[in-house]
């Protein structure tokens, strides 16, 4: 677990709320880069 991960559970915010928004954001990222990519 990272150490971010961490301190959210110590707020109190469950586990899957945490996931998830770990991957919506990882999943904006990445087409982020993809677009910055295809830009070049």
């Amino acid at each position: 677990m990272s150490p971010l991960h961490h301190h959210f559970q110590k707020k109190g915010y469950h586990e899957a709320k945490i996931v998830t928004r770990f991957w919506i954001i990882q999943v904006m990222l990445v087409v982020i880069c993809l677009v910055t990519l295809k830009l070049r």
